[in-house]
């Protein structure tokens, strides 16, 4: 039975119809209440909420990228790969292709520029370079850090205009 069940049958044994009764009553189911064991609303909540799936689904299953209905980002660098390598390559001209893991995201206008706080830029020269730092935001323009060979960790531009995490960017 239900607490409310036994109250309303408690009320119904104690057939007096004085109000002191009726509060008596009140009062000891409430006095059992603070006598039984807490319980948490949050594992309620989590024993309820997000349930697991038994089977396999297709639900939230990374899709290819050429498959209709993926879903794309602007920039070319996610807080993900923090700590992984970026390749720098030329491709045409000053054009420079960057690629995480050996993956291309993007082609910037390049040269690519260490920004060392003195007024004095620093240039990558094609290789690979530690991601040191990325933006927690996720977004185009947000501060990028390159572990410079001798200089250790710096901000970045990836042309002589763009600073910060580029646009995906795959010119014909």
């Amino acid at each position: 039975m239900t607490d409310i069940a036994n109250l309303q049958l408690e009320q119904q044994q104690q057939s007096s119809s004085s109000s002191s009764s009726a509060s008596r009553v009140f009062a000891n189911w409430v006095q059992n209440q603070i006598l039984l064991p807490p319980s948490s609303h949050r594992e309620l909540f989590r024993k309820h909420a997000n349930a697991r799936f038994e089977f396999a689904s297709p639900i939230g299953k990374v899709t290819h990228p050429c498959r209709a209905g993926t879903r794309y980002r602007k920039f070319a660098f996610s807080s993900k790969d923090y700590e992984k390598t970026i390749t720098i390559a030329s491709v045409v001209s000053e054009k420079k292709s960057l690629a995480v893991n050996d993956n291309i995201r993007t082609i910037v206008d390049g040269p690519v520029m260490g920004m060392t706080g003195g007024g004095t830029d620093v240039t990558f020269p094609d290789g690979r370079y530690l991601i040191c730092r990325l933006p927690p935001e996720n977004s185009i323009g947000g501060t990028v850090l390159l572990q410079h060979p001798t200089l250790g960790c710096m901000p970045v531009r990836f042309s002589r205009t763009l600073t910060g995490n580029p646009p995906v960017n795959f010119p014909a």
